[in-house]
């Protein structure tokens, strides 16, 4: 007799974070006495949803070069955050330039959608994109 051994993979990681985090605040906060250690277990519950986004996000952002999370455009026109940042920083770029502001604006909103998502605004006008 055969036995059918199906492949099983485990959940994609985004739903592997979500899983912890829902353990975290619905099994493992309510028994904590310690104040201080609850707080600590909702941080990492609040970064594990953090992450969760991250992985998530379907906005305008990919991964530069580093690991960080940037815009097509920021990365079509400055490589890296860490080189637009360099760039800011030591004055070769004005942030409130016309060809800065926008791209830092639209930036910003993507990034806000992932950390903030109810206080980030629902659409940006087509006009407005960075």
């Amino acid at each position: 007799m055969t036995r059918d051994r199906g492949i099983a993979e485990p959940p994609p990681a985004a739903e592997l974070v979500a899983l912890v985090a829902a353990f975290l605040l619905r099994d493992v906060v309510p028994v904590i006495s310690d104040a201080k250690l609850r707080y600590r277990v909702r941080a990492a519950e609040n970064l594990l949803r953090l992450a969760q986004r991250e992985m998530t996000c379907d906005g305008d952002l990919v991964r530069d070069e580093n690991g960080y999370l940037i815009t097509g455009q920021m990365q079509q026109a400055f490589g890296t955050l860490d080189r637009l940042s360099d760039q800011l920083g030591d004055g070769t770029l004005d942030i409130a330039s016309a060809d800065v502001l926008p791209l830092l604006e639209r930036y910003v909103i993507e990034k806000l959608r992932i950390a903030a998502p109810d206080a980030a605004p629902p659409d940006v006008p087509e006009n407005r994109k960075g």
